[in-house]
């Protein structure tokens, strides 16, 4: 069977999902993965057939209206507005080539970034299954991951905040969508309440979640046609670490992980001395990846590394402690490697995995990017390289994550399903 895969966004986005491509591939089917252009090389080095989505995502993030979005912090008006700038810049275009990458398979797996997916499998008669990292289907449980930070309604009524957070999304899409309909379908358009999540809900196809029961268990409210599968994790077990790497995991104690993923602001000044500063005043070693702008190794203290990209996988459990943007992937690889962590959010989700990762016991309070400073930095450092209990915490709950095969049980459903 020939399964296209349509997502979008970040290396962090569209890692998992590369991972379930590969499981796939491994039963037996051919597996085209459509996705921006500069994740070709990601995508064909696994083997999979590649597909080019218009757009640079991480472009998007480094200009005007993507650096007001990571300055959004949970200010929601700013953040639509400046989401909104985002959308209206590449949607015509992916929308037109996510047809182009769908011509000729047999099965449509859509993710929460290509819910546009179900228009496709409709118009072209394509089986279509729907996969997220993150939770979008309604639940008593707990609010939407998107919603204000520490957003919870009494008597059950969390279903509510639902599609009252996804609706004001869908307004941003809406009219590129329906014209896109109509010129690519003939389709009639879709209403102000036609928000496609609980459409897509409606047709009882499978939702697949790529998240670990050991983090967020099913909803005992949730229908049998939405699943928790566990992580969907891209390993490197050959991975050969640079010969510098190792001297300096070698040198001294294990340093504090530190990077924030593709929330890349264009002037890391401020960012890169608050976090020496704190690396110095807790008197720990640090491991900075990414983002760090035009930041060299030439610029840093002897007990801080700066590198580029690592698998997390190899990187992570060689660490004391992980903090990180809160990012769904991250958060996932964080806990998985079994080290304390703790998130400094941004935007969107970020704050419930940070708030998550506090309830779970493995880990420190999130610190909002808004509110990061030496101090508050320092402290949560020292909590997290201290704290017998969060240490031992996070082995259990990343033994436990370890031992779930979240890509088998999500190819196993999607086998089920058709």
């Amino acid at each position: 069977m020939h399964i296209t895969i349509l997502t979008y966004g970040s290396r962090g986005d569209i890692q998992p999902f590369v991972a379930l491509g590969v499981e796939l591939m491994r039963s037996g089917h051919t597996v085209r993965l459509a996705v921006p252009a500069l994740f070709e090389g990601f995508v064909t080095a696994q083997g999979l057939e590649f597909a080019a989505l218009s757009g640079d995502p991480q472009a998007l993030l480094r200009s005007d209206a993507g650096q007001d979005l990571l300055k959004a912090g949970s200010n929601v008006l700013k953040f639509l507005q400046s989401f909104g700038e985002l959308v209206r810049s590449d949607l015509p275009g992916v929308l037109r080539d996510s047809v182009t990458a769908c011509v000729g398979t047999d099965l449509i797996i859509a993710t929460g970034f290509t819910f546009w997916g179900l228009e496709i499998s409709e118009a072209m008669g394509i089986p279509c299954v729907f996969t997220n990292v993150n939770v979008l289907s309604a639940t008593r449980e707990f609010a939407i991951p998107s919603a204000p930070p520490g957003l919870s309604l009494p008597f059950g009524l969390n279903p509510l905040i639902y599609p009252l957070s996804l609706i004001p999304f869908w307004q941003l899409y809406r009219s590129p969508i329906n014209e896109w309909r109509k010129a690519e379908f003939g389709l009639p358009p879709l209403g102000i309440l036609d928000e496609p999540i609980q459409r897509l809900q409606k047709t009882g196809m499978p939702f697949l979640y790529g998240i670990s029961p050991s983090v967020i268990p099913k909803p005992k409210d949730w229908a049998n046609h939405l699943h928790m599968t566990g992580y969907w994790y891209l390993d490197q077990p050959n991975f050969e670490a640079p010969s510098q790497w190792m001297d300096f995991l070698n040198a001294g104690e294990p340093p504090i992980y530190i990077g924030f993923g593709s929330m890349a602001e264009r002037d890391t000044t401020e960012l890169t001395e608050i976090v020496l500063g704190a690396l110095a005043k807790s008197g720990e070693r640090g491991l900075l990846l990414s983002g760090w702008g035009g930041l060299k190794q030439t610029d840093l203290p002897d007990t801080v590394l700066k590198v580029e990209s690592a698998p997390h996988d190899w990187l992570l459990p060689r660490m004391k402690a992980v903090i990180h943007h809160g990012g769904a992937g991250t958060t996932a690889a964080a806990l998985r490697s079994g080290r304390p962590s703790m998130a400094v959010p941004f935007f969107g989700d970020q704050p419930f995995w940070g708030n998550k990762i506090e309830q779970l016991g493995v880990g420190a309070r999130a610190l909002p990017r808004l509110e990061l400073s030496i101090e508050s930095l320092s402290d949560r450092i020292q909590q997290l390289s201290n704290n017998a209990k969060l240490r031992s915490n996070s082995q259990a709950l990343g033994d436990r994550i370890q031992a779930e095969t979240g890509t088998k049980t999500a190819v196993e459903i999607i086998h089920a399903s058709l």
